[in-house]
């Protein structure tokens, strides 16, 4: 019988390909490109789900995977502020 453990490194193992696939497959039917937005995400999905499972595997410490996580965290967070000032400043510009 198999344990949690490896069931959840199986989840986190299909979850990164099925997630690439998705952005690129929803990019494609609304024809539309890469957006840095979109880069992002798939970036995040797909490391999210590997540091996982180096962590169950035990590659990582534990304050190495915090310091990991905390990294990723600054950098998701970090460009929030610029993108919705430019998407204001788009819309500002169309009503103009």
């Amino acid at each position: 019988m198999t344990d949690i453990k490896s069931w959840v490194e199986l989840i986190c193992a299909v979850t990164i390909p099925f997630s690439f696939l998705g952005v690129i497959w929803q990019r494609i039917l609304h024809k539309k490109s890469l957006s840095a937005r979109s880069i992002q995400f798939v970036a995040v999905v797909m490391l999210i789900p590997a540091i996982v499972i180096l962590a169950l595997e035990g590659a990582f410490k534990d304050s190495t995977v915090g310091t990991i996580v905390g990294g990723l965290i600054g950098y998701l967070l970090s460009g929030i502020g610029e993108y919705e000032n430019q998407t204001a400043k788009a819309n500002n510009d169309q009503l103009s």
